[in-house]
C-alpha cells in the first residue's frame, strides 16, 4: 500500500499516522523526544524570572532552539533514507526545502520579535517530521526487538 500513495502529503500522512500503533514508539516519543529533549525548556518556566517582560521571548527562543535540534536531524535522516527509496524524489526535495525556508524565517521572527505563535508552529512541525522520519525505525518497534531476542535465545539453546 505504501508504493500507491495519490501525491506526497498522502505519504507523509501515512507515515505519521503509521507507528502510533507501537507502544514503544509512543513512549519514546513522549519520554525521551518531548520531555528529555524539550527539558530545556521545560525547565525555563521552574526558574526565577529575571524579567518578566523578556518570559515570551526567552520561552519563544527556547522553543525554537529545540525545535531546530530536532528538526535538522530528521531532515538529514529524510534525506539519507528516504530520499534513496522515494518515488516522489523531487517532491520530497520541494517539501525539504520549503520546510527548511519556512524554518528561517520562524527563526527571524522569533529571535527579533519575540513570536511565542511562531516557535510553537516551529515546534509542532518539527515533531511531525522527527515522527514522519522515524515511523520506520526499526528499533522503536516492540515485534523487531522481540524477534532479535528470540533468534539470539534459539541461537544459544542449539549450543546445549
Amino acid at each position: 500500500m505504501e508504493e500507491d500513495f495519490k501525491t506526497i502529503f498522502h505519504e507523509l500522512i501515512y507515515k505519521f499516522k503509521k507507528p502510533w500503533t507501537e507502544l514503544s514508539f509512543v513512549l519514546y516519543f513522549i519520554i525521551v523526544v518531548v520531555l528529555f529533549g524539550g527539558l530545556g525548556v521545560i525547565l525555563f518556566f521552574f526558574q526565577e524570572p529575571i524579567d518578566k517582560s523578556n518570559t515570551y521571548l526567552c520561552t519563544s527562543q527556547n522553543l525554537l532552539t529545540y525545535s531546530i535540534a530536532l528538526l535538522v536531524p530528521a531532515f538529514v535522516s529524510m534525506l539519507a533514507q528516504d530520499l534513496p527509496n522515494s518515488k516522489k524524489k523531487l517532491s520530497l526535495i520541494i517539501i525539504s526545502v520549503a520546510v527548511l525556508v519556512i524554518e528561517g524565517f520562524m527563526v527571524c521572527w522569533c529571535y527579533f520579535s519575540g513570536a511565542l505563535l511562531a516557535s510553537i508552529i516551529s515546534t509542532l512541525l518539527a515533531c511531525f517530521f522527527w515522527i514522519v522520519v522515524n515511523c520506520d525505525n526499526i528499533y522503536l518497534k516492540d515485534e523487531t526487538y522481540d524477534n532479535s531476542v528470540r533468534k539470539g535465545a534459539s541461537k544459544l539453546s542449539e549450543n546445549w
